[in-house]
């Protein structure tokens, strides 16, 4: 198949082929990422726990369950709405200047962002790093890279 000339002579398939190429976030913006998101965290963290421990004066089970149940939605919560409203970033990743998409460099679909997001609630999960890549990217076919804006 002989690909075809653009006027200003480049060439048409080179150009759409060239939409797709990304250069992958190295090692250390991933970790800085990870900080600077559990950081962010680990103070709404503390501020719903300091109300909810206003409210409930109690160290019952049930209410040590809830707590429970309320920090690993929020640390759900908040991977999913930041990469779904903010184009596959969190705080982090825009202090990198890195975003999630998928391995084909398209946007991430919000399904996509909830299963990556619940991934990272594995035990250990963020252990995985230290291989070739972390699980919630292995498991939902996404990586982060280096944005261009």
């Amino acid at each position: 198949m002989q690909s075809s000339s653009l006027p200003d002579g480049k060439d048409l398939l080179r150009d759409l082929s060239d939409e797709q190429q990304y250069e992958v976030a190295t090692r250390e913006q991933r970790f800085i990422n990870f900080l600077i998101d559990y950081a962010v965290y680990v103070v709404a963290l503390g501020i719903v726990a300091y109300i909810f421990g206003a409210t409930f004066m109690s160290d019952s089970l049930g209410t040590q369950l809830l707590l429970q149940l309320l920090f690993l939605a929020m640390y759900v919560g908040y991977y999913y709405f930041m990469e779904t409203f903010m184009d596959g970033r969190t705080l982090g990743k825009m202090v990198t200047g890195t975003r999630a998409v998928l391995k084909n460099g398209n946007r991430m679909p919000s399904g996509k962002i909830l299963l990556r997001s619940l991934a990272r609630a594995v035990p250990f999960e963020p252990f995985s790093a230290f291989g070739t890549s972390p699980w919630h990217d292995e498991w939902t076919g996404t990586v982060v890279i280096k944005s261009k804006y």
